[in-house]
């Protein structure tokens, strides 16, 4: 498993654009967000791993997931876009691309939600992103992604617990 600062494929140099902050907040903001909520990070990332995508967000969830499992998935997966400044229509609009709104729908329909419940979503995404600690723990992730490019799950974790601690 990937868990430490030498396990993960650094981005090489000029693979990332370092002024790009809504990337790397909202990478970020999923890395946070999942580590906030007891998911496992694996690796956060913020260049162009294919053609056709900016940035990933690795994490852990296995076929044994509970609906709680799957819940905090879709609050990470929310969170991204949310931070990053263009915010998910709930439920999200239908798409044939692996993207953040096919994710979140995807795990929206295994969980059978509702117009309420997507409401409720929403309103606890929102409370979880307006902490201080998660702001401050986003802020400090996403500073680290721009300088870096790539995060193993344990430097994530190490930055959300500095900001934890204010």
């Amino acid at each position: 498993m990937l868990n430490t600062v030498t396990e993960i494929d650094r981005p090489s140099p000029g693979s990332w654009w370092i002024g790009d902050l809504d990337i790397a907040n909202h990478e970020a903001a999923h890395a946070v967000v999942a580590t906030m909520l007891g998911r496992e990070v694996i690796e956060e990332r913020i260049d162009r791993p294919s053609d056709e995508q900016i940035g990933f967000s690795k994490t852990t969830l296995d076929h044994e997931a509970t609906m709680a499992d799957l819940e905090n998935a879709l609050l990470s997966t929310l969170a991204g876009p949310h931070a990053g400044g263009t915010p998910l229509d709930l439920p999200p609009e239908e798409s044939d691309e692996t993207t953040d709104a096919q994710n979140a729908k995807s795990l929206g329909l295994i969980l059978g939600l509702t117009s309420t419940d997507w409401h409720i979503v929403g309103l606890r995404l929102e409370l979880l992103l307006e902490r201080p600690a998660t702001r401050r723990a986003i802020r400090a992730v996403g500073t680290a992604l721009r300088e870096r490019g790539a995060l193993s799950g344990a430097e994530v974790r190490r930055l959300v617990e500095e900001a934890k601690e204010g």
